[in-house]
């Protein structure tokens, strides 16, 4: 399969949409389990009014996806938002099986709610710090 050209690949990224504003926004509430907010509509198009914003903002929705349906700014934001995560992956390739299945033991607590964040990162550390100590003894 031949690669496309940047060229190429940049017009299909600025001209596919995703449906209408609506179903993006009916979309986005689904997706991110919240009530949509009250949209005022002139001439068929959404007005961006102080409401809508502060919606917006509060669950960090992209805009240019929102309104104009373009994903790129959307894919950007998500990359640049995961650069953490693949930080954790590199992470991850550096530990021992017990510091894997320790660091597994603890993102479960977190998924179950038992453990917030910050206190994932403690307890995972501590665990981790805690088996070294025991190995190099």
């Amino acid at each position: 399969m031949q690669q496309q050209s940047n060229a190429s690949a940049s017009k299909i990224a600025n001209t596919y949409e995703f449906g209408t504003f609506a179903d993006r926004l009916s979309h986005a509430c689904a997706t991110l389990e919240v009530e949509p907010p009250h949209v005022d509509y002139e001439d068929g198009e959404p007005l961006l009014t102080d409401d809508l914003v502060a919606w917006i903002k509060s669950h960090g929705v992209n805009m240019d996806w929102l309104f104009c349906g373009i994903p790129t700014a959307l894919l950007k934001t998500w990359s640049h938002a995961h650069k953490e995560e693949r930080q954790i992956l590199e992470y991850l390739g550096t530990l021992d099986e017990t510091e894997k299945e320790i660091f597994g033991a603890c993102i479960k607590m977190m998924a179950t709610r038992e453990v917030d964040a910050e206190q994932f990162i403690k307890l995972v550390f501590a665990q981790i710090d805690a088996h070294r100590a025991a190995k190099a003894a």
